[in-house]
């Protein structure tokens, strides 16, 4: 019997081994992303930029980018996830929404240079795709953090800006999801970045604790039943 499950085990490895690659479930295509978060300037980048157009801050920015794309190609890697807008800000020209604070020491500062424009050019020089990564709702990550700084919706749009406390305490805002208008500025900003960049796609990702949060929230003053919104 032992021989018997042994000569078994050989033909069905021996079959196998004579099986076609193309007969195989082989993927035709898959996608081995990193993310690369600039809130709070997790992953990039390091340093900000005090003046626009300081040579060396700006250099050392792309340096470290340079870095980054470098070790995502030696470890095989086929697309980027470059977070672009993360509290209804920018890390490329942007007409709607001021620069970041992750990237320029002051909200709104030109910091020089385009951000995004590099990073697409350096993700294509390696093979790499660059995916535009937005965050479509997160506006504070504390209540009050964009007041007298450029892009201050509470003064330019103030009925779309909601607050939300998490389980900690801590009061952030977000842009109402539940508002048409707000689900047009994002559309709005996306067509801007699809237009203006060479990007291989578009990822909308936000916080989901604290869109749950907030949902909770225009559950009560009914919010999405009165304009229809589904999330």
């Amino acid at each position: 019997m032992k021989k018997i499950y042994t000569m078994v085990s050989l033909l069905a490895l021996l079959l196998l081994a004579a099986t076609p690659a193309s007969a195989q479930s082989v993927p035709d295509r898959e996608m081995r992303s990193a993310w690369v978060a600039t809130v709070s300037r997790l992953d990039w980048p390091q340093n900000l930029i005090s003046s626009t157009g300081n040579t060396s801050q700006i250099e050392k920015q792309k340096q470290q980018m340079i870095t980054l794309l470098d070790s995502l190609e030696i470890n095989n890697f086929n697309a980027v996830n470059f977070q672009v807008r993360s509290r209804c800000d920018a890390m490329y020209r942007s007409s709607f929404e001021p620069w970041s604070s992750d990237l320029v020491d002051t909200r709104g500062k030109d910091p020089g240079w385009d951000p995004l424009e590099f990073v697409v050019q350096e993700c294509h020089k390696r093979g790499l795709e660059c995916h535009a990564w937005l965050n479509p709702y997160r506006f504070e990550s504390v209540k009050g953090q964009w007041t007298g700084l450029p892009g201050d919706y509470r003064d330019t749009n103030p009925d779309w800006v909601m607050d939300v406390t998490n389980s900690s305490g801590t009061t952030a805002s977000i842009l109402n999801p539940g508002l048409p208008e707000v689900t047009q500025r994002i559309c709005d900003i996306i067509d801007e970045i699809v237009t203006n960049y060479d990007i291989d796609g578009v990822v909308v990702y936000n916080n989901t604790l604290t869109l749950r949060l907030a949902i909770a929230a225009l559950a009560d003053n009914k919010t999405m039943t009165i304009h229809d919104v589904t999330i």
